[in-house]
């Protein structure tokens, strides 16, 4: 502990360089946690903690001790976050002093600046779990007297010597466990490739709790188009009014008492609900067909700058998207002039066609034209916002001006030859 002691007196030297003077008014609503809060790792696994800060004001620099129970869990490693990086000119961080239940570290601001505001994470530790068991993993000597090993503070002034100020705030520690295992969430959904407006049933038959005298009690459903349930039975029932992928969790929740120290922790006799929502739930993603859905789906251009006259071919892929078979038109236009229409008949599900139009710009007047390909909703369609494409513009020139000058001029000069040729047959023809 000697060690431990001489580099806490060092970090503090470096730390805490000058007396705390009243300079700026900070606020009281900052928290510093561990985040998650609960925790749950077999023995041999590794799992990572974050050190994080909500709603700070000028942080400058910032110091931690952070305890555990050493018989469960260690710490085999410490790296700064980036929230305080993001200083002009970074930060500072003497090596984390790791011992047996203990780490002390911390990061300063380099240079003389005004400090860090907002939330983020200041920390991450790396625990490797060694035993069954539990730990509160806390925050320790927590105070704002010169003396204490957690805290905050914010540099009061831009120009050296700093003037330190505490950040008053409010500590959240987190707590590990294993001795209670979490229940496993599991569902299937049936038809597997629903219809709007179809009745989805999803079964989660195969959960089931992992304590021996526990039972699940609660289902809580996420249907992922922001409506949700809890219901005491596996089987539940919904439907959806708008096709695409939802992602559905399942998130259960058993009567599995908790220990002494989880209760004193979260002051409830069976596990908190932060457990469950963590290490209870399961995803998975549900695709809701949509009978009748066309789509452009990419348009390109063989120019996007040319002289009157010229030709812009236009390439566009559309795709059926919907269940049914669809025959439909697709019109090419530049701004709202139309350049041609061509028909996609019989075109399966997830079947795509190329289109090409051939714009011939001839009388076009100069300037610059937006390249619209569009589709007309089929029939029973209601999704119809990938029906146009917009691709860019294109840049129409006027034709090339001075051989049309030339042709003029040169007409000129042949007929003043002409002229003056005749004229000079006609002089000879008198003279004889």
């Amino acid at each position: 502990m000697r060690l431990k002691s001489s580099i806490v007196i060092v970090i503090c030297a470096i730390f805490l360089a000058s007396a705390l003077v009243n300079i700026r008014k900070v606020s009281s609503a900052t928290i510093l946690s561990l985040y998650p809060a609960i925790e749950y790792d077999e023995v041999g696994s590794r799992f990572f903690m974050n050190v994080t800060v909500i709603a700070a004001e000028y942080l400058y620099q910032w110091q931690t001790n952070v305890t555990w129970n050493p018989s469960v869990l260690k710490v085999v490693g410490v790296t700064e976050g980036p929230f305080l990086q993001r200083q002009p000119e970074g930060t500072f961080g003497p090596t984390p002093v790791i011992e047996e239940g203990s780490a002390l570290f911390g990061w300063l601001t380099i240079g003389s600046h005004v400090g860090e505001s907002g939330s983020g994470t200041l920390a991450t530790m790396e625990f490797e779990v060694l035993a069954e068991g539990e730990s509160i993993i806390n925050f320790t000597r927590v105070g704002v007297d010169a003396n204490a090993e957690t805290y905050l503070q914010s540099q009061g002034s831009p120009n050296p010597p700093p003037n330190f100020e505490y950040i008053e705030f409010t500590a959240q520690s987190a707590l590990f466990t294993n001795l209670v295992t979490p229940p496993n969430a599991a569902f299937t959904y049936s038809p597997i490739a629903p219809g709007l407006g179809e009745t989805v049933t999803f079964n989660a038959s195969a959960s089931s709790a992992t304590e021996p005298t526990a039972q699940i009690t609660e289902y809580f459903w996420d249907f992922g188009d922001n409506t949700n349930t809890t219901v005491s039975t596996p089987l539940v029932e919904h439907s959806y009014d708008e096709g695409g992928d939802y992602i559905v969790s399942l998130t259960v929740i058993d009567n599995a008492t908790a220990s002494a120290l989880v209760q004193s922790t979260f002051g409830t006799t069976g596990m908190p609900r932060a457990w469950y929502d963590l290490f209870g739930t399961v995803e998975q993603d549900v695709a809701v067909a949509i009978p009748h859905e066309v789509a452009v789906t990419s348009v390109s251009l063989s120019a996007t700058t040319v002289t009157t006259g010229d030709t812009v071919t236009i390439t566009a892929q559309v795709l059926n998207k919907g269940t049914e078979t669809e025959s439909f038109s697709v019109i090419a236009y530049y701004d709202t002039n139309e350049i041609g229409t061509k028909q996609v008949s019989n075109l399966v599900s997830e079947d795509g066609e190329t289109l090409t139009f051939d714009w011939n710009t001839a009388g076009v007047p100069e300037g610059n034209y937006r390249i619209i390909v569009e589709i007309p909703p089929v029939e029973g369609e209601t999704v119809t916002g990938n029906n146009r494409f917009i691709d860019g513009t294109v840049q129409v020139n006027p034709g090339p001006v001075f051989p049309v000058i030339y042709m003029i001029v040169g007409a000129i000069v042949v007929a003043v030859i002409v002229l003056g040729l005749g004229y000079f047959l006609l002089r000879r023809r008198r003279k004889a």
